[in-house]
């Protein structure tokens, strides 16, 4: 859903470039020259303003059905290591 309102910013204001990173991991965002962020998770720097934008997100974890014919039950989560 990010991607639509993306393209109608940049067609309101065509003069501004936009760099779209989808990361998994920490970024520090002076370091980096990032301008704004979209973040999921607990705001870590006080110095930073936030908005919240969304409600509550939650992680799932999904599996292919020929990943679980081809290999044993998954009972917790180290079973993935092996």
């Amino acid at each position: 859903m990010l991607r639509p309102v993306l393209d109608s910013f940049l067609q309101q204001h065509p003069s501004v470039s936009v760099r779209l990173l989808m990361l998994d991991r920490f970024v520090n965002l002076v370091d980096e020259g990032v301008d704004i962020a979209l973040r999921i998770g607990n705001l870590t720097d006080s110095t930073h303003i936030s908005t919240r934008i969304g409600g509550d997100v939650r992680r799932v974890v999904v599996v292919a059905p020929g990943y679980l014919a081809s290999h044993s039950p998954i009972e917790e989560p180290a079973d993935l290591a092996a």
